[in-house]
């Protein structure tokens, strides 16, 4: 095995309990509409404008930090992708995630059409607490 080979299995040390890492996305159709998806999700709602209801796989009883990024041709025209749930940690348990995407004036946006949504999260599946928790 090779450090930078795909065979390579690298641990993580974490002063969390089982946890594990999610990537999803999908592809932005006309008004923000959800085309194809991908990754470890069951689906992806468009629920108005820039908001979206990612529905994992399974629940976890912790989401510990996220990311996103877009992949296209054209500008995506969306500065910020932001969690869109006071009770993330709540309904994490039932496997849903609730997105909201803002354009450059703080207003919520549609991404433009034909551009990657990519996103990613590191989850805890245990119920043992972490550090500092």
């Amino acid at each position: 095995m090779t450090i930078g080979g795909r065979n390579y299995d690298q641990g993580v040390f974490t002063l969390q309990k089982e946890v594990v890492y999610l990537e999803y996305n999908f592809v932005v159709g006309t008004t923000g509409a959800v085309g194809t998806i991908k990754g470890s999700c069951k689906s992806i709602v468009r629920d108005a404008q820039g908001a979206y209801t990612i529905t994992l796989d399974e629940g976890y009883n912790r989401m510990l930090s996220g990311g996103y990024g877009f992949v296209g041709t054209t500008c995506s025209g969306i500065v910020d992708v932001q969690i869109d749930d006071l009770s993330i940690q709540t309904n994490i348990q039932s496997g849903v995630l609730k997105i909201k995407c803002y354009n450059a004036a703080g207003s919520a946006a549609d991404p433009a059409s034909g551009v990657v949504l990519l996103m990613w999260g590191l989850f805890r599946k245990s119920s043992v607490l972490g550090k500092g928790e």
